[in-house]
């Protein structure tokens, strides 16, 4: 996790301090992003392109890593962050922050302050990747603490220096967070309203993500445990690589071998909405996503997606879009 990197000091384990250059003329480009600098890292352990959007209150960091060897990198620096972290890796990349080991796999998040930055950051090799990363200032975060009681209590923490996260273990994205930042990835609108859409993203995210701490308080200590959350991740995979059928509950139950109870409670825990409404949401975020991306018939996009029926179709895409997917591909010619 190598993100603010004007103050930071960058070193190579067993190596030498790593060279970071802005608006690099070299090596290809991943992502083109209007209004971000680009700057770059090389070595003999691959390519590190980082990618920074000033904000107002907040900062934007994506970063795109190919590692042609297995690495290791520190990062140390006198500076605090509050930060949104989301690793896209197949991969884990772990890291140590302030002496607290927190490991994020593929897709999950943590709202976490650092007083100081002290970093390590493992790669494998052959391994691409990428970070996506908001760092908010205290006062950006302060106006929504009035509605997320876990917000202002994260505050309080933060006041007094303390090293904190605001959840208890990583989150995961639900498809709606996912478009999100995929939205911000992907903008291909007029460059001169990019700093409009970057901020309702950003504060669309950051409300996904409050929410989540009112969706993982329960009323009772339930423990979950490694095999229950590797369970859960399970069901989310078998949905989302198959969108075109529907499971139902005891399906998944007997594909995952947990019971019914427990599945649910889990996927609830880490993904912050129910099995149904997940699965849900990712057939119909994928439908509008080949509406807008495809020339494909919509009874074939419906179908796909696990909706046979095309007034049914029709009727759950109005009910979260506030549109049919005809008004919604023709407003997108």
């Amino acid at each position: 996790m190598i993100q603010s990197l004007s103050p930071l000091e960058i070193n190579q384990q067993g190596g030498s301090r790593v060279e970071v250059y802005h608006n690099p003329s070299t090596g290809n480009i991943p992502y083109e992003l209007p209004g971000f600098e680009r700057m770059q890292a090389s070595g003999g352990y691959g390519i590190m392109d980082f990618f920074h959007y000033p904000g107002a209150g907040y900062d934007i960091w994506f970063s795109h890593y190919a590692m042609g060897e297995k690495s290791t990198f520190i990062a140390r620096g006198d500076l605090s962050a509050i930060e949104l972290h989301i690793p896209f890796c197949k991969q884990s990349i772990s890291w140590t922050e302030g002496g607290n080991n927190r490991v994020l796999r593929d897709k999950q998040f943590d709202l976490s302050y650092f007083p100081f930055i002290s970093s390590r950051t493992d790669f494998f090799e052959g391994q691409e990747c990428s970070t996506f990363d908001i760092h908010y200032s205290a006062g950006y975060l302060q106006k929504y603490s009035a509605h997320f009681p876990a917000l202002d209590w994260f505050l309080e923490k933060t006041g007094n220096g303390e090293q904190i996260h605001l959840f208890n273990n990583p989150q995961f994205l639900s498809p709606r967070m996912t478009n999100l930042v995929a939205g911000m990835l992907q903008y291909d609108m007029p460059p001169g309203i990019a700093f409009y859409y970057y901020e309702s993203c950003v504060q669309l995210l950051l409300i996904e993500v409050l929410n989540r701490t009112a969706d993982t308080q329960t009323p009772y200590k339930i423990k979950y445990s490694s095999h229950d959350i590797e369970r859960a991740v399970a069901a989310k995979e078998i949905i989302e690589n198959d969108l075109s059928r529907q499971y139902t509950i005891a399906e998944l139950s007997r594909i995952t071998a947990i019971n019914e109870w427990k599945l649910r409670l889990t996927f609830k825990h880490i993904f912050g909405t129910t099995i149904f409404d997940y699965a849900q949401s990712a057939r119909l975020e994928h439908a509008k996503h080949l509406l807008f991306s495809t020339a494909d018939p919509i009874q074939w996009i419906a179908t796909s997606c696990g909706y046979p029926d095309h007034s049914n179709f029709t009727a759950a895409f109005r009910k979260r879009f506030d549109y049919t997917p005809e008004e919604y591909r023709l407003s997108k010619k």
